[in-house]
């Protein structure tokens, strides 16, 4: 019967549409916070970089001194 079938087609389209309404702003707020994360990361590894180096200079200054 083509009644029943466009039926379970409304709801099936119904479905997706929600679906999709709620996926995609999800996708943009994960990606988004996910390049945030990423800056961060960046972030800590240029100081601990630089904490390190500077470490390495004040024991060469100590022991040469």
């Amino acid at each position: 019967d083509p009644r029943l079938m466009s039926g379970g087609i409304s709801q099936a389209l119904i479905t997706t549409q929600l679906g999709l309404a709620v996926a995609i702003p999800l996708l943009l707020i994960q990606s988004f916070v996910q390049g945030r994360a990423n800056a961060l990361i960046a972030t800590l590894d240029e100081t601990a970089a630089e904490l390190f180096a500077e470490g390495r200079t004040h024991r060469d200054a100590t022991r040469a001194g």
